[in-house]
Order: C-alpha cells, then structure tokens, then sequence
C-alpha cells in the first residue's frame, strides 16, 4: 500500500488512505478476524464525493481502484 503512495491510518487492524483525485480521498480499512468475527474490509470515501459522484459511480470506482492495486501487485 504504501509503494502505491498510501498514508497510513490508525482504522482498523490496517488502514492506508489515498487521493483519488485532488480532493478527492479514498481509505481501504481492513479487519483480520478472529474466533469471533471473519475478516472484513471497508472503503470510505472523503465526505466531498457526492459533490462530484453519484452514489453507482463510487461503487464503480471502489471496483477500478481495486482492480489498479490488484495489478500494481503483480
């Protein structure tokens, strides 16, 4: 995460924040589980992207986003 230039955050067991676009912010929390819970992960969007995104284009971007650190990964 940080070798795509994310900044990490206190959420979670693991959190990386990026921008998006200017001003525009994305953060991936992730959950590692235990005995109790499964692991789980969130993507939160800066509080501005319904300002510039309709609620089906920020699902879509979640799914590009996730598609681009798939790739860098390889």
């Amino acid at each position: 995460m940080e070798g795509l230039k994310g900044i990490p955050r206190e959420y979670g067991d693991v959190s990386y924040e990026f921008e998006f676009m200017e001003g525009l912010r994305l953060c991936f929390v992730l959950w590692a589980g235990d005995e109790e819970f499964p692991p789980s992960a969130q993507i939160l969007f800066s509080d501005n992207f319904p300002l510039a995104y309709a609620a089906e284009d920020a699902a879509y971007i979640g799914d590009v986003v996730l598609d681009y650190m798939k790739s860098a990964v390889r």
